[in-house]
């Protein structure tokens, strides 16, 4: 799993550091877990329909397909609740309802869904029987 960011604080938007402000690797960060997570569903006999868009770039880029935009930024938090309520789980507290004044809390919670999402897989394939019976002599009666 790619590595996110869920310790972004007050002082790092204060300071204006890299945590402190959304930038385009951040949306290309989440856009690569949701793809990672997405294609991880299939091996949970799952499926979902989400569209990551791993290639953003600030303005000064020239590629407008590549700028981030106010539409955009509706499918980028669409593919994040579509992997949660795929898996059955409820957004965390600060989750956004959309990004405008985004805020560091409501970034945390983007990213900390998408680990909740991860632990939920793992926890369902780390519960799979392999051996066709849970526990030794089930079958047998021993």
């Amino acid at each position: 799993m790619i590595d996110l960011v869920i310790d972004r604080t007050e002082t790092d938007v204060l300071l204006g550091n890299s945590k402190g402000i959304y930038q385009a690797e951040d949306l290309n960060r989440v856009g690569q877990a949701v793809e990672e997570l997405a294609a991880l569903l299939p091996q949970l006999d799952l499926q979902t329909a989400v569209a990551p868009k791993t290639d953003w770039a600030p303005p000064e880029a020239y590629d407008p397909d590549k700028w981030i935009r106010t539409a955009n930024m509706a499918v980028y938090l669409a593919n994040v609740t579509t992997l949660l309520s795929t898996m059955g789980i409820l957004a965390p507290a600060d989750f956004p309802v959309d990004m405008n004044f985004l805020t560091y809390r409501g970034a945390n919670a983007i990213e900390k869904a998408l680990l909740q999402v991860h632990d939920r897989i793992c926890s369902i394939q780390n519960a799979y029987q392999y051996s066709g019976a849970a526990y030794a002599g089930e079958e047998t009666g021993l």
